[in-house]
């Protein structure tokens, strides 16, 4: 079976108990799709193949050595029940060639880590490109999924309304019975809280991201004012942003009337 790349969390990432191999192949964020990313994976995933190919030839060695180590015993038991000696058999070199497999086996785990790190240097080099594409795509892809929500709520409605017409019309034909359908309620509340869900919060679908580049004061500023108990005036900043860039002081309860907030 060929190594592939597996995606996982942090936690799982963690607290594995994969072996070295398996670890290496371990993801916790999407390579992007781009050509050298696809490139960086493909090395990684060939190397860790050749290293468990290794492995698999090292453990024959092994095998082999315990075949040959019965097989010895089979011929000296056969050879005191035949009143003989037992027949001569040259031994492999079993441990030259565990020293050889051994020394590949590690050549091969080190190049599948540089492998590893190298992947790790090109996700992060196209992350930023390839998260910018990606985003640009979500304004349209959010109001294909607002008519989507409609329609299927608009479809559940008509679906309900012609259903209780032929119920309507089948009232008292002794040729039909009417299937009971369990109380449609949680469903409908469903694509009602989907709408309303998905609607609220077209802000973080149509302006996903915030260039924290330009933000004034900046990202570790405001940090530091955190951290130095500058709640009052990091709450004047993030009110009048609306709370849109950071939330450090949301839910501070300001002094009465200081100058800054007006």
């Amino acid at each position: 079976m060929s190594a592939q790349i597996k995606l996982v969390t942090e936690g799982e990432y963690r607290h594995t108990l994969a072996g070295p191999a398996e670890k290496l192949l371990m993801l916790t964020r999407r390579p992007p799709e781009t050509d050298e990313c696809a490139a960086a994976v493909h090395a990684l995933e060939s190397t860790i193949d050749d290293y468990l190919d290794a492995l698999h030839k090292l453990q024959a060695v092994d095998d082999a050595e315990r075949d040959y180590e019965a097989k010895i015993h089979e011929e000296a038991v056969a050879a005191v029940e035949d009143g003989r000696q037992p027949k001569a058999a040259k031994r492999p070199d079993f441990e030259d060639g565990r020293l050889k497999l051994g020394a590949t086996r590690d050549a091969l785990l080190a190049k599948a880590q540089r492998a590893r790190a190298a992947l790790d240097r090109q996700i992060d080099a196209d992350s930023e490109a390839q998260g910018l594409k990606d985003g640009a795509a979500v304004p349209g892809l959010y109001e294909e999924a607002v008519g989507a929500v409609r329609a299927a709520r608009a479809a559940f409605e008509r679906l309900l309304a012609a259903r209780d017409r032929a119920i309507d019309q089948l009232a008292g034909n002794p040729n039909y019975i009417v299937r009971n359908l369990p109380w449609h309620g949680p469903a409908a509340e469903a694509f009602e809280a989907a709408e309303a869900w998905i609607t609220a919060n077209e802000a973080c679908f149509l302006d996903l991201t915030i260039d924290v580049r330009e933000i004034t004061p900046s990202l570790t500023v405001r940090r530091h004012m955190a951290t130095a108990g500058q709640m009052d005036e990091l709450y004047a900043i993030e009110l009048r942003e609306g709370f849109r860039i950071t939330q450090h002081a949301k839910g501070h309860t300001p002094a009465l009337i200081p100058s800054y907030y007006h």
